[in-house]
């Protein structure tokens, strides 16, 4: 009865195995490609920010011209002045 009892077990967990090897088979290129499409959306809504802010920032800089020129224009600040601040607003870039 002892004999019969560990040859069971033998098949069970050789069974066991076979299900953990088949598991891996099934579940591991399935865990790779959700992680693919996980970087592919992490790293496209990284660069949409990133278009967002180059082209929130061209508007900053596009009114603060417009904002320098209105200084100019009323002579409160001069064609120099106006001139600097605008290559320094330029670099910015």
């Amino acid at each position: 009865m002892t004999r019969y009892r560990i040859e069971e077990e033998d098949e069970d967990s050789g069974f066991l195995i076979f299900i953990q090897l088949v598991l891996c088979i099934i579940f591991l290129p399935i865990g790779i490609i959700v992680l693919a499409v996980k970087a592919y959306n992490y790293f496209s809504e990284k660069s949409r920010v990133k278009e967002i802010q180059q082209s929130e920032m061209k508007i900053d800089k596009h009114l603060e011209l417009k904002s320098l020129a209105a200084l100019r224009d009323q002579n409160i600040i001069t064609e120099e002045e106006f001139q600097e601040r605008k290559q320094k607003i330029m670099r910015k870039l």
